[in-house]
């Protein structure tokens, strides 16, 4: 490409600054770099690898910035303040480099790698970019990906033909469009129009603070980053967690206001595996441990959990084991195993569902809270949306569970969605992932989120004699993909102790508002109000640290306790009898034996671990896993929404119906099937069947009072 008249193209690696800005003396030191620490390194050479290779395709030369380092300091501080020249003499020295083939390296991309080692007062955050009283330099950034545009092209030369008399002018291209203001062989001054033109591969992205930093940050600082070049491209997704080195310019406001935004210009991109757990834990080692050494470690996190909640201890040591999570497992024939523990409350209006999530997000080190409709349809999960800038721009956007990928997803109202939009969530919560195409192109979206719903039963109050498919407009496919299911009840025998506690809660709040007055200094400070034995930072860190330190190892004896507890109760069932559990059930205690191994930050899943996941799923199945007529364990009441009673019913209101119907004349009478079935079943109970059979499309009426099978 040729700059013009002493403008600079655009800044990409390599190609950001004029020839005649070149340096001899700091192409030479670039060569002396990639000679002594890229080429016959271990009997390697990898600019020889680059130019065979540079036929098929585009390549990156890589930078390592510690081995700058150490090659030369001051080299490896001139790129820290000027990285687009220092990179651009790179890329001379690649093209001048003694090679023993003839190869053409123009299209080589040079790119600095080893970001993390650069040095940390280089290393920004989203809301320091934003107060930075420069914008020189480089800037290495940590953040997150919420949009992608699709893939375009950045003009970086065109040329223009003079309509009078056809002679080419080149102009090079910065930020935006630059024309001819006249011809310069006939000082024509326009119009002119586009004869060729060069261009980049070029894609926007929009970064902002992660959700675990966001907290600290409610003001959710964010950035526009362009990347040019095709080995930057395609490899970004919506809520990927990334380390870019990055220029930064100040884009003026649209609004003509004396305001800039910011926009950064990437040099180079590094993934990040989350540890979302990567909150800073240095100086919470001693509270961390203290916890993890007293007498009964679980009990101090669930007395810690929502203190000023009146409520179950079961439900909550679940919302806490779920934090913590069970083990990722990739088995030796390519499958894989979650440790993901996924949880619903089903209860009654009024019992604090919706906090308790709020809390629940609020204590992971990575959480996000949503309505549940707002968080996973289609396109607010991935869209294919237009811009606000360009209407010809199109962007994938993420929604809550891309956001908290590898954390909790706390989704409230989640029996408001519709049938497609829990057929996405059930792919998200069984495989952690989800493709998308739209607007033309494909992604893959990670979605290993934890998920935490509430659902309000569709009658008002939950009904205990009635299954709980019939309470919740969720498919068994979605009810199933829960490992526990949970009722939040408004029980009235509790109703001493509830206000009580509610009472003395907000009598010690006002006693704190009334003692910070300067009048009322001497107010005593009493009162019994539960506060939590580790506040809401020191348990997020624990869990921070549990997940990432321990990755616990099942003993025999907890082995055979969670192998006793299932074959113990499925023998129990009589023959005919439903099956209890299935071994869905035994995976789901597996991961909340290691969850309390985690929290325990034991490298070992013991007995005990196994009977505290053993009491929690009783637990669920004495909520929603009994039968309400036989009131046995019967897991077909989530699996397919459907009890054994139930389908029992319906066959033999079915059968009695084939019986009847004569040879394909009219249908049975519908007393007749009363009378046939007389023996099982009353009248109310066939009648109610046989309405059900109808509306499900099973049974119809060929005439009044007769009933046939479809």
């Amino acid at each position: 490409m040729s700059p013009s008249e002493g403008i600079k193209p655009v800044p990409i690696p390599g190609e950001g600054v004029a020839p005649s800005e070149i340096e001899p003396r700091i192409v030479d030191q670039c060569s002396d770099f990639i000679s002594e620490y890229l080429d016959d390194r271990n009997g390697t050479s990898k600019v020889l690898e680059l130019a065979r290779n540079s036929p098929r395709g585009q390549q990156t030369l890589h930078i390592p910035f510690p081995d700058l380092s150490r090659f030369d300091e001051n080299l490896a501080a001139d790129f820290l303040e000027d990285p687009i020249t220092i990179l651009s003499h790179f890329k001379e020295a690649l093209l001048q480099y003694d090679l023993p083939i003839d190869a053409d390296l123009n299209d080589i991309y040079v790119r600095p790698t080893g970001l993390e080692h650069v040095d940390n007062s280089l290393t920004y955050d989203l809301s320091e970019i934003h107060s930075t009283a420069t914008n020189e330099g480089l800037f290495i950034v940590s953040a997150q990906v919420t949009n992608c545009t699709e893939n375009r092209g950045w003009y970086s030369s065109i040329k223009f033909m003079c309509q009078r008399c056809e002679s080419i002018t080149e102009i090079s291209q910065i930020e935006r469009i630059q024309r001819p203001n006249e011809c310069r062989s006939c000082e024509w001054t326009g119009p002119f129009s586009v004869h060729t033109y060069d261009s980049i591969p070029y894609q926007q992205i929009h970064v902002q603070q992660p959700p675990e930093r966001i907290k600290s940050d409610p003001s959710g600082h964010s950035m526009c980053v362009q990347l040019f070049g095709e080995d930057l491209l395609n490899e970004i997704t919506v809520g990927d967690r990334i380390l870019f080195a990055c220029t930064v310019v100040n884009d003026e406001d649209s609004n003509e206001t004396p305001t800039f935004n910011l926009m950064g210009r990437a040099l180079a991109i590094e993934h990040q595996e989350r540890k979302h757990y990567a909150l800073d834990i240095d100086g919470y080692e001693d509270d961390i441990q203290e916890i993890a050494n007293s007498e009964d470690p679980l009990q101090v996190l669930v007395d810690s959990f929502l203190p000023t909640h009146w409520g179950d201890k079961a439900i909550k040591l679940a919302l806490l084991l779920q934090q913590f999570g069970g083990v990722e497992k990739k088995h030796l024939d390519g499958t894989e195993t979650r440790g993901r523990i996924h949880v619903c409350l089903v209860g009654d209006p009024a019992t604090d569902k919706s906090r308790i999530l709020r809390y629940a997000q609020k204590i992971s080190p990575h959480g996000v809270y949503t309505a549940a409709d707002s968080a996973i349809t289609t396109e607010r999960t991935c869209g294919a949306v237009q811009s606000e800038s360009s209407n010809a721009n199109r962007t994938n956007k993420s929604g809550a569970l891309v956001e908290a990928n590898k954390g909790i997803c706390a989704l409230d109202e989640l029996g408001t969605i519709d049938e497609q939009v829990q057929e996405l969530l059930n792919e998200v919560m069984a495989y952690g992932a989800i493709g998308t195409s739209r607007a033309g192109f494909a992604a893959k979206l990670p979605l290993r989120a934890a998920v935490l719903a509430a659902a309000n039963p569709k009658h008002g109050r939950y009904d205990q004699y009635e299954p709980i498919g019939e309470q919740i407009d969720l498919t068994p496919s979605l009810l199933r993909r829960f490992d526990l299911l949970l009722v939040t009840s408004d029980d009235p025998s509790e109703d001493a102790d509830f206000a009580e506690h509610l009472l003395e809660t907000q009598q010690e709040a006002q006693k704190r508002a009334a003692k910070s007055h300067p009048n009322n200094s001497e107010i005593a400070d009493e009162g019994r109000e539960s506060s939590p034995q580790i506040g809401p930072e020191l348990l997020q860190r624990y869990i921070a640290y549990a997940k990432r330190r321990c990755t616990p190892v099942m003993n025999d004896e907890a082995l055979n306790a969670l192998r006793d507890f299932y074959v113990d109760v499925r023998s129990d069932a009589q023959e005919d009898a439903p099956i209890p559990i299935t071994a869905r059930t035994l995976e789901s205690m597996v991961r909340l034996a290691e969850a309390s191994a985690r929290a325990r930050l034991s490298e070992h899943v013991t007995i005990d671990d196994a009977e505290r996941a053993i009491r929690i799923t009783r637990r669920t199945m004495q909520d929603v896993g009994v039968d309400p007529k036989t009131g046995e364990f019967d897991a077909d009441v989530v699996e397919t929404g459907t009890t054994k009673t139930q389908r029992d019913r319906s066959k033999a209101v079915k059968t009695a119906i084939d019986q009847l119907t004569q040879d394909g004349k009219a249908g049975a009478l519908h007393e007749a099937v009363i009378q046939q079935l007389d023996r099982r079943m009353h009248r109310g109970a066939v009648e109610d069947e046989i309405n059900k059979l109808k509306d499900e499309g099973e049974v119809y009426e060929p005439e009044k009072g007769r009933y046939r099978t479809t």
